[in-house]
């Protein structure tokens, strides 16, 4: 999950692509887009945008183990 939150985020995207692709591991990465209000905790704001992601994306009776 790629919150967009820090200047390296998209050097640690690659990093994790080229790890899984040399070691054969699936991947799926998402970006999104944080609108953080005024009296808003960043953590909490992220959290919400990458749990809709989750729930946007996961297969019917799946278990997500993060």
């Amino acid at each position: 999950m790629n919150h967009q939150l820090q200047a390296d985020a998209s050097a640690w995207v690659k990093h994790c692509a080229d790890f899984c692709l040399e070691h054969e591991i699936p991947l799926q990465f998402f970006a999104v887009s944080i609108e953080q209000k005024k009296g808003e905790s960043l953590e909490a704001v992220a959290r919400t945008a990458r749990y809709q992601v989750f729930l946007d994306n996961i297969i019917s009776n799946s278990i997500l183990v993060t």
